[in-house]
């Protein structure tokens, strides 16, 4: 978990926490990215959640980040994907994001 505090430019930074998404944070996700993209697609984040937040946790990361809350977790801020994976050919593993959104 980690905590941003300020921003750039003079203007503080709202403070966000991060750590590995869960279950229930599917619906916001797929409420962020369609804020974002405008276009629905709650079965694609459930597949996305399924591969990266459940299985090879070693090397795939579905991360969110949210506003801290007193007793609850707070709203979802933004999200990321990725995996640190080698290519082809035995290459040296490398980080690649699949995915990377904010709250606009």
């Amino acid at each position: 978990m980690s905590e941003k505090q300020s921003g750039s430019g003079g203007t503080p930074a709202r403070k966000a926490i991060t750590r590995r998404a869960e279950a229930a944070d599917l619906e916001a996700v797929a409420a962020l990215d369609e804020r974002v993209t405008g276009a629905a697609k709650p079965g694609y984040w459930q597949d996305i959640f399924e591969r990266y937040a459940t299985r090879r946790l070693d090397e795939r990361f579905f991360l969110v980040a949210e506003a801290p809350a007193a007793k609850s977790k707070g709203p979802i801020l933004g999200f990321i994907v990725g995996e640190v994976r080698g290519w082809e050919f035995g290459s040296e593993p490398c980080g690649w994001i699949f995915a990377f959104s904010v709250e606009p």
